[in-house]
């Protein structure tokens, strides 16, 4: 009961779009609001699936900062994949055998996709379910630094594309709106950046930009 509470609070949190203004997001990735997100991310009481659920992966939210300003990383699939192809994503992928815990899934996935050297993590997120609900999907979230996207060296066979959106962008509530799933669920939809943000990557970006980033919203819930 108390998981199905907390997947009420914390699936309406991803889905409210915070009015503003928002004051010192230029500054939400210094080095004293980085610790403090990492003592969030501490202290959460999460929603963890994986007793639920017999398999598992992880995503990893890179946060960067592209000439100073705070952003957050993305891919494009390769239009070439089976599943999810040309769709905008966090890098991330299956638990393999070898990785010693969800972290590692998380970072060994983002070094393969994208060729991350610096990944800092930071901590996890409230876990969510992948559309066809048989997958516990982890929110890894992690530090890049400052980043210019040519440094990376993506995966010509999963990457078409790596791109950036400022935070600042993203939280424009003109820039927010929302669909329905075909299962009829409400999700989120980010505009305004390079590509469109949706599916589970934007309803896992709305979460954690609601509950740890703009001080409108009432994250206490979920906290």
């Amino acid at each position: 009961m108390a998981q199905l509470a907390r997947f009420w609070r914390t699936h309406s949190l991803a889905l409210d779009i915070p009015k503003g203004p928002f004051p010192g997001l230029e500054s939400c990735l210094s080095p004293q609001n980085r610790a403090n997100l990492t003592n969030r991310l501490k202290t959460l009481q999460r929603r963890d699936l994986s007793s639920l659920l017999r398999l598992r992966a992880a995503v990893l939210v890179p946060l960067c900062t592209v000439m100073g300003q705070p952003s957050v990383l993305f891919t494009l699939r390769s239009a070439s994949l089976r599943r999810h192809s040309g769709e905008v994503s966090f890098p991330g992928g299956m638990m393999d055998e070898g990785d010693v815990d969800i972290v590692a899934t998380a970072v060994r996935e983002c070094q393969e996709e994208i060729g991350a050297r610096q990944v800092d993590v930071m901590g996890l997120w409230h876990d969510v379910i992948n559309k066809d609900r048989t997958v516990a999907v982890t929110p890894v979230v992690a530090w890049l630094g400052e980043v210019d996207i040519n440094q990376f060296t993506p995966s010509a066979s999963e990457v078409q594309e790596i791109f950036t959106i400022d935070i600042p962008t993203l939280v424009v509530p003109a820039n927010r709106t929302f669909y329905l799933s075909s299962y009829g669920t409400k999700m989120p939809v980010f505009n305004g950046g390079k590509h469109r943000v949706w599916g589970l990557t934007a309803y896992v970006l709305a979460g954690l930009l609601n509950g740890c980033f703009l001080p409108n919203t009432p994250s206490e819930q979920c906290m």
